[in-house]
This record gives structure tokens, sequence and C-alpha cells, in this order.
């Protein structure tokens, strides 16, 4: 779903979404658990920030490091929309895909081959 429309959806909602890892925040702990904020980007540039709790950020622990580091695809389903907080936070039935072969995965490729290239984009 493109993030523009995942905004407008009602909170609890679950959505999927597709996007570029550009940005990981340091682990927090919320509650009696780690949780840790990622800002993806789809396509047309737009930032979505993505809560990820502790079971699935320690399952792929290395996968977030390279992701964060070479800008790669990701693909995520079951996300719960969160309209408290503006973002999406992972749930028991979230599931990952690091660089999938998606049908619109080459749009995405594209706009990662620009942010390779250059390193130092600044988002504001």
């Amino acid at each position: 779903m493109p993030f523009h429309e995942v905004i407008r959806q009602p909170n609890k909602t679950f959505v999927d979404v597709m996007g570029i890892v550009v940005h990981m925040e340091p682990l927090e702990h919320v509650g009696n658990r780690l949780y840790r904020e990622v800002v993806l980007m789809d396509a047309r540039w737009h930032l979505i920030i993505v809560g990820i709790w502790s079971d699935l950020f320690c399952r792929n622990f290395q996968r977030w490091y390279k992701a964060r580091d070479e800008k790669e695809i990701i693909i995520a389903t079951m996300l719960r929309r969160n309209s408290t907080h503006r973002c999406l936070e992972s749930s028991d039935h979230t599931s990952l895909d690091f660089n999938p072969r998606h049908h619109t995965w080459h749009q995405l490729a594209t706009v990662r081959r620009i942010m390779m290239e250059r390193q130092n984009l600044r988002f504001s």
C-alpha cells in the first residue's frame, strides 16, 4: 500500500508496505520490551516510521543492520497502524522479506540506486 494511503487508514488496521530502509533509531526500552523505530521510504520518496518490537527485530538482527547500511528494500506484511503516534508497528503476525522479487521492486530499485550514488542525501 502506498504510504500516503496508509496514513488514511483507521487505527489498528493491518497494512502491508514495501520500502527502502533509510534510517534506524537506537534500541529503546518501552515497558519491559525492546523497541526500535525504522524509517522506510517508498518509490514516491515519502517516508513512514515503522516501530519494530524486540521479537521481530531479534529474529532478523544482522539483516536489519545490513538493510540500513545498504539501503535494502523490504516488504513488511501485517503491520498495525497506530493513529496515536502516526506510525506503523509490528504485530505478532508481521512478517518481513528483505530484497524481495516483487513486480513493483524495479521502481524502488531505481530510487535505491540514486540514494546509493548520493550518500549525502538529507531528509527534512
